[in-house]
């Protein structure tokens, strides 16, 4: 199985200066509304992992958690790499772009390479559209970033990415991950006091003082139409046993308390679930270390919720999307309300956290649907829900079609953001500003009702609000006072 074009890079053999290499996420260009808790970032743990058994030196740095260019200009001055490696959403593409001109200006000879879901998509426009990025992976990246830091010698010419320079193009293939082959990822070197990541609720914890995330499986075999299946449309599984030890690992090593298990569906193959879970609770972990994880509601039925339950589940995020069952097929998106409720009810009865992500703004959409979608997780008594606008992000069908009837707005990749106001394409139905008032009305309806407030102060753990406090205001106080560094 052969993924997109893999690697492209320009320049003639090069010679590496050294072995010193930093792996980054980029400081975003404004402090939008970001993900105040999250575990570190484990495409980065594994690329960092591969390249220390390989006698590489390794820093890592995260844009999000120092969002300033003095920290990174700290790391430069004392860590000179040859290879800076950084990991871009859409909305942050220019981002990765003005952190590698900052570390052109300090370092000349440095090569930058770009992945994530973003040159994975749009791999040859990435390239031309940013010429400071020496090097495009597009799909995983573990063992390409390894190729690249070895030697330049890679395959074919791609002449389509000429930049107009006298060096090479080089244009290369790479078959997906075995799951199994991937070390321990290399959590040592984040600043893990940084990632803590705090209780939703005195009664139940959804998270440990301290959360790792664990990869299950990549690749999805579903077809939703706004979905780019960045790790292909086949689902791989890490062995039951590979996992298990991992955990294990986790638990001696870090201390650690739960974990987010990651996968593109967790439930796609029902019988390995059932298998994990059987083996978390023989192994006696389910007493001792809890999890989450994101999946279908059509992938879930009730004795397999109970096992999981078993096993250690707390919290589960499911992929609603819609209320409206119109909608829904018009994304290929398919699944009873009826069973929608019947799991919801079983996730009460055994005290399972559940949060339900909706799509505001989808092409079909009309006011009636999105009624229905505000409405449905209050009607379902669901404990939190997302909503974000819909973007039409690159690679994905649906975006395809809007494209062929020339209905996209703009690629100011800044603007590919699910909580930013606007649209990003023409509607039938309803303006950007409309659009972007029911994505607020969605929020206040679900949020800012006083059963809600009531139970939320109820249930919140008070260093929970506290934190949440604290980045409210240091967000506030960035974007009334700070001016971007150059």
């Amino acid at each position: 199985m052969k993924v997109l074009p893999v690697l492209i890079n320009y320049g003639a053999q090069a010679g590496m200066m050294n072995n010193q290499i930093i792996l980054a996420i980029p400081i975003p260009e404004d402090q939008g509304l970001r993900p105040s808790f999250y575990p570190p970032h484990i495409g980065l743990a594994y690329m960092a992992a591969i390249l220390i058994k390989n006698g590489y030196q390794v820093k890592i740095f995260d844009g999000l958690k120092h969002p300033s260019y003095s920290s990174l200009k700290e790391i430069l001055h004392s860590f000179i790499p040859s290879y800076v490696g950084i990991s871009a959403y859409t909305r942050d593409i220019k981002s990765a772009n003005h952190m590698a001109q900052f570390i052109k200006n300090m370092q000349p000879n440095c090569k930058i390479i770009v992945g994530g879901p973003h040159a994975t998509m749009l791999p040859k426009q990435t390239f031309l559209e940013f010429p400071l990025f020496d090097f495009i992976v597009s799909g995983e990246g573990e063992f390409s970033i390894l190729n690249i830091v070895k030697n330049h010698d890679l395959s074919t010419k791609d002449k389509e990415c000429n930049r107009n320079t006298d060096n090479s193009i080089f244009y290369q293939e790479q078959t997906f991950v075995d799951l199994d082959l991937l070390p321990m990822p290399a959590w040592d070197l984040f600043e893990l006091k940084h990632y803590k990541v705090l209780p939703y609720t005195n009664q139940q914890p959804l998270m440990g003082d301290r959360e790792f995330a664990v990869q299950i499986s990549r690749g999805c075999k579903h077809a939703c139409s706004f979905c780019a299946h960045g790790h292909g449309k086949v689902v791989r599984l890490r062995s039951v046993n590979n996992i298990i030890n991992e955990i294990e690992f986790l638990i001696e090593k870090y201390n650690a308390k739960s974990a987010l298990f990651m996968a593109d569906t967790f439930t796609s193959n029902r019988d390995y679930v059932i298998d994990l879970c059987q083996n978390l609770i023989k192994q006696k972990i389910n007493s001792k270390f809890t999890w989450h994880c994101c999946t279908r509601v059509d992938k879930l039925d009730l004795e397999l919720i109970k096992i999981m339950k078993e096993a250690g589940l707390v919290g589960i995020n499911l992929g609603v999307e819609s209320g409206d069952a119109d909608v829904l097929k018009s994304v290929n998106k398919n699944f009873s309300f009826d069973h929608l409720k019947e799991i919801i009810t079983l996730f009460k009865e055994l005290n399972i956290n559940t949060t339900a992500n909706f799509i505001i703004g989808l092409p079909s959409e009309n006011i009636n649907s999105i009624k229905k979608t505000i409405y449905l997780p209050i009607k379902l008594q669901i404990d939190f829900a997302t909503f974000t606008k819909f973007i039409p992000y690159p690679g994905t069908k649906l975006t395809a079609e809007l494209e062929a009837k020339n209905k996209i707005l703009t690629k100011d990749w800044n603007k590919y953001d699910t909580q930013r106001f606007g649209l990003l394409f023409k509607h039938d139905n309803f303006s950007a500003v409309t659009i972007s008032i029911l994505h607020l009305i969605a929020y206040a309806y679900f949020y800012i009702r006083p059963s809600k407030i009531h139970k939320f102060l109820l249930q919140l753990d008070s260093r929970f609000i506290f934190i949440a406090l604290i980045n409210l205001i240091k967000f506030f106080i960035y974007n009334l006072f700070s001016k971007k560094e150059n």
